[in-house]
């Protein structure tokens, strides 16, 4: 999506880095190659910082990407399980917004104890790399044995797997009967979604093999005669 700034003199494309219904990564130096003259690149990486690249430094990180034309947002609620967002950039659009934004007029900031848990969070990152390693671990056991089951979804190497099968009400009796054995796999209908109604399932770096394993038991076993089909995106 692109969108002129209201003084028309320059645009801005907006995209995520992981798009956050199927995991499917942005295609981030074809965009910047296609960047207009006088444009800038919002990459909204909520869903892949702590999750892609190198030591799960994000998306950017990922293509290995540097340039001063992007403009870099974030959470700190998702993979470092604090509060609060970031926006990282050259320093004279960080101090526009810093000038102009409107998180900064006329309301509190953000807690010292909200800033030091996300500093914090990062040097656990930075002193035990071996969570990260367990999240790629995961991320390709899943991947497998998703595989295994006949369930496409989008190939990318993010922790989010978003699958369809043949017929809503499939879905939904899977859902429960998942459900019923004490395992929940989220079908929801989020909006702009690439279904209607659709499975996604993630990881974590906190899962187990065992959890994986006893995910897939499960839809092994309710899955029955339904055909998955890969997710139209």
């Amino acid at each position: 999506m692109a969108q002129h700034a209201e003084n028309s003199k320059g645009i801005a494309v907006f995209t995520d880095g992981v798009f956050t219904a199927d995991g499917s990564l942005a295609p981030v130096p074809d965009l910047l190659a296609a960047l207009p003259q006088n444009a800038v690149l919002i990459v909204d990486d909520c869903h892949g910082f702590c999750t892609v690249g190198p030591k799960g430094q994000g998306t950017l990180a990922r293509f290995k990407v540097s340039d001063p034309r992007i403009i870099l947002t974030t959470t700190l609620a998702k993979g470092l399980g604090c509060h609060g967002g970031v926006i990282a950039g050259p320093n004279a659009i960080c101090e526009l917004i810093r000038a102009k934004a409107s998180a900064y007029i006329c309301t509190t900031p953000v807690s010292p104890a909200i800033a030091a848990a996300a500093i914090e969070a990062l040097n656990i990152i930075a002193r035990e790399p071996q969570r990260y390693q367990r999240l790629r671990s995961n991320i390709a056991r899943m991947s497998a044995a998703l595989h295994k089951l006949g369930i496409t979804f989008e190939s990318t190497d993010t922790p989010i797997f978003a699958f369809t099968l043949d017929s809503e009400q499939r879905m939904r009796r899977l859902h429960a009967d998942i459900l019923r054995e004490g395992v929940l796999a989220p079908l929801i209908a989020y909006p702009g979604g690439p279904a209607a109604v659709y499975f996604r399932l993630s990881v974590t770096s906190e899962h187990t093999p065992e959890h994986i394993d006893r995910l897939a038991s499960l839809l092994a076993k309710h899955l029955e005669t339904a055909q998955p089909t890969r997710v139209a995106v």
